[in-house]
C-alpha cells in the first residue's frame, strides 16, 4: 500500500494542546484559531489536526485505522478578526497510528501521514491536500 505525507495545511492552529494519542480522556477537546476561510476538510499545524464535522461523519463509514475523533471548536484569530468568514464545525483528529502500517499516522515532524485509501478521499474533497502532499517512497 502507498502512503502520503500531508504537510501543514489550512491556516488554523490549536491554541490549547491536544491530548496525547494514548490518553484515555473520554472527551478530548481542542480550540483552533482560524486565520482564513477553510477551503477544504482538513485543518491544522504543528501536530494538531482537525477535520470538518461533515467529513468526520463520512469517514466513520470506513474501517480506517490509527485515529479517533474528539471535540474541536474554532474561532477567528485576532489578526483575522476584521474579516467576515464562516467558522466551520470541526472534530479533533487524534492520530495514534503506526507510520506505513495504519491509515492515519504522524511522522517525526508532526506531519500527517495517510494511506492511499484515505488520501484518495481527502484529495477529492480538499485541493490543498492534493497540492500539499507527497508520496512516501519505500525505503
Amino acid at each position: 500500500m502507498d502512503y502520503y505525507e500531508i504537510f501543514e495545511f489550512a491556516a488554523a492552529y490549536a491554541i490549547d494542546v491536544p491530548p496525547e494519542p494514548e490518553s484515555d480522556e473520554d472527551t478530548p477537546s481542542t480550540i483552533f484559531d482560524i486565520d482564513e476561510i477553510i477551503p477544504g476538510v482538513l485543518v491544522g499545524r504543528f501536530g494538531a489536526h482537525a477535520i470538518t464535522r461533515d467529513f468526520a461523519d463520512e469517514i466513520r463509514g470506513y474501517s480506517f485505522s490509527g485515529y479517533r475523533l474528539g471535540n474541536a471548536s474554532a474561532r477567528i484569530s485576532k489578526p483575522a478578526s476584521r474579516c467576515d468568514f464562516p467558522i466551520p464545525e470541526l472534530n479533533l483528529l487524534i492520530v495514534y497510528g503506526t507510520p506505513m502500517v495504519d491509515d492515519f499516522s504522524v511522522n517525526e515532524w508532526g506531519d500527517l501521514v495517510v494511506s492511499q485509501s484515505v488520501f484518495d478521499i481527502l484529495a477529492a474533497r480538499d485541493r490543498f491536500v492534493l497540492e500539499g502532499s507527497s508520496k512516501i517512497e519505500p525505503r
